[in-house]
């Protein structure tokens, strides 16, 4: 019990309790401006998607042009994965 009352270990206590509110008000911060960040960062998205939707509200052709795209896109992974599933097999394509 004499070893808990000892002057180097209540030291040792106060020192690992410092550090221990220090890094956690470090996390504090951290968490909090990575909040902010995020905070700022989705305002940015909502205020970018607002005026892509008005766009393609006002111009419906450039709709069109992404579907396109999307589709093209598409069947270009499916003809390639296809080629990439056949030639996993040991099939030739």
């Amino acid at each position: 019990m004499r070893a808990f009352l000892d002057q180097h270990t209540i030291s040792a206590y106060f020192e690992v309790i410092m550090i221990n509110l220090l890094l956690s008000g470090d996390n504090v911060i951290g968490l909090a401006a990575a909040g902010l960040v995020s905070e700022l960062r989705g305002k940015a998205i909502a205020v970018a998607s607002n005026f892509v939707a008005k766009l393609l509200h006002r111009f419906r052709w450039i709709s069109w042009i992404g579907l396109v795209v999307i589709v093209y896109v598409a069947l270009d992974m499916v003809w390639s994965g296809g080629g990439q599933l056949l030639a996993l097999y040991g099939h030739t394509a």
